[in-house]
């Protein structure tokens, strides 16, 4: 990641309050890229953050508590479908 944009990000990430920013992105960056980015930078503060994409650019701002619940809430479930309980059987038919 480029210093300059690594640092503005910081920045910004560190100067946020109950508001929102708002990130364009540039033409040849893809939002998912920029995303990421972001993410890396959040990991490193510990500062949570919920990221939104809208046309034209990401929007960012603080995560509240709501979010964060959702989030597990949603990763719960996600969890619950990939690995079926443990101890069930698959129904086998036996063979006589």
């Amino acid at each position: 990641m480029d210093p300059e944009l690594y640092h503005a990000l910081k920045e910004k990430i560190q100067s946020l309050d109950n508001g929102t920013t708002r990130l364009t992105v540039s033409e040849g960056t893809s939002t998912a890229t920029m995303k990421n980015h972001i993410l890396r930078v959040v990991a490193e503060l510990g500062t949570p953050v919920t990221v939104c994409r809208v046309p034209g650019g990401l929007l960012f701002r603080r995560s509240t508590d709501e979010d964060r619940q959702q989030v597990t809430e949603v990763a719960a479930r996600l969890q619950a479908a990939q690995h079926p309980p443990q101890g069930t059987r698959l129904d086998r038919r036996r063979r006589g």
